[in-house]
């Protein structure tokens, strides 16, 4: 079997174009100047993102949105979770 693995993470030019930047030289920009909401690092000398840390980022966000228009979600989110548990 010659299954190739998954990558666990985003290069910086994937990255670039699932937060939109217009290219992997404004992400870099964004970096430096702090204002990346996902932490990087170094892998094998290159900048990369964990896939799972932008998901579960994105999840927030989506969650955030969700309690502004729709109030008491919180409340029920909680409810659903502790019966899927």
């Amino acid at each position: 079997m010659n299954e190739r693995l998954e990558r666990p993470f985003y290069t910086m030019e994937e990255l670039a174009n699932v937060f939109g930047y217009k290219n992997k030289n404004s992400l870099d920009m964004a970096i430096r100047r702090g204002s990346l909401e996902v932490p990087t690092y170094k892998c094998a000398g290159r900048r990369v993102a964990d896939k799972q840390v932008v998901a579960a980022y994105f999840q927030e966000r989506r969650a955030e949105g969700l309690r502004q228009v729709v109030p008491g979600l919180s409340d029920a989110l909680s409810v659903f979770k502790s019966e899927a548990s």
